[in-house]
């Protein structure tokens, strides 16, 4: 089985990944004007509009896998807005991560659980870069942002294989629960046979029983009786109404009438009532000594003494 997205897996839906984006775009913005003197600046305006395109390409698709494509397309949104670096002062100032750096981080989170880690990496790490390079920021403050998508890899890796393995714990429970009620099916249906032998049996049994002489119309009926039991083991779906009433009457014509059922494939009502017609009409005009009648997965064939050729009736 395909595993599938950590988001599908996580029940993420397109509403969740809807509000998430909101909330980003407000923090995002928040974090900006509170930055001395960011407002006053197109460039941080500019980069919140790319920020905010970034964030909402990353939640598109929700909670299927993002495509490469756009994966790529939102890491070159996140390294264009990581340009702002170069109109910071570059005054090494801070050990707090910039507003953009700290956006751009949390865009990359969500390229990893959407399961794009090289795409969120290549954008961390040119982010990174370029602040430490043009000294807007310090070292430190770099590094942290590698850990941060660190926690992050480590945090969707360990949700994922809990999910993976809470969704196999789903099916396996899933299969019992279909074995158990397939089980309760088929002892359902054995019960109902079982009932209709010993209704059809138990009136001869008791006769047979009482210790009284056996006539000859008495064993006739209990080889019919014999005969019909057959039919319900061997031939189950043509011991049906109306082949049942014609094959009872060739066997009172002195007919060795046989119903197999091999059929493997499943058999709708409307087929299994056309092989019975079919079946009984050519039945009816058979006339032996010896009739064969086999039900399987190509369709039903009969074949009687009296007939060079067997007469085959296709189902597809």
């Amino acid at each position: 089985m395909t595993p599938q997205p950590l988001p599908v897996m996580l029940g993420l839906t397109a509403r969740v990944a809807t509000i998430g984006l909101a909330v980003f775009v407000v923090t995002t913005a928040l974090l900006m004007l509170l930055t001395p003197d960011a407002a006053g600046r197109w460039q941080n305006w500019a980069s919140l509009v790319v920020l905010t395109a970034a964030a909402a390409l990353s939640v598109t698709g929700m909670p299927d896998r993002l495509p490469a494509s756009t994966a790529w397309i939102v890491a070159s949104l996140c390294v264009i807005a990581s340009l702002q670096s170069f109109w910071e002062e570059a005054d090494g100032a801070g050990s707090y991560a910039p507003w953009y750096l700290r956006a751009i981080t949390e865009v990359c989170a969500w390229l990893i659980l959407r399961g794009r880690p090289v795409q969120a990496w290549v954008a961390g790490v040119v982010a990174s870069g370029l602040l430490v390079a043009t000294d807007t920021g310090e070292l430190g403050t770099a590094v942290r942002q590698f850990a941060n998508l660190i926690a992050v890899l480590i945090l969707v890796y360990a949700l994922g294989r809990a999910a993976r393995a809470i969704a196999a714990l789903r099916d396996e429970q899933r299969i019992r629960v279909e074995r158990d009620e397939a089980r309760e099916v088929a002892v359902a249906t054995r019960r109902t046979e079982l009932g209709v032998i010993r209704s059809r049996a138990d009136p001869l049994l008791r006769r047979i029983a009482s210790g009284r002489a056996l006539s000859a119309s008495v064993r006739h009926e209990a080889e019919s009786l014999e005969a019909e039991l057959r039919d319900l083991l061997r031939g189950r779906r043509l011991a049906e109404e109306p082949l049942v009433a014609v094959v009872r009457d060739a066997r009172t014509r002195g007919l060795d009438v046989v119903l197999l059922d091999d059929r493997n494939l499943p058999l709708t009502d409307a087929e299994g009532e056309s092989v019975r017609q079919w079946a009984a009409a050519r039945l009816g005009s058979s006339h032996g000594p010896g009739v064969t009648i086999r039900l399987s997965d190509s369709g039903v064939t009969l074949v009687s003494g009296d007939a060079r050729e067997p007469d085959e009736l296709a189902l597809t």
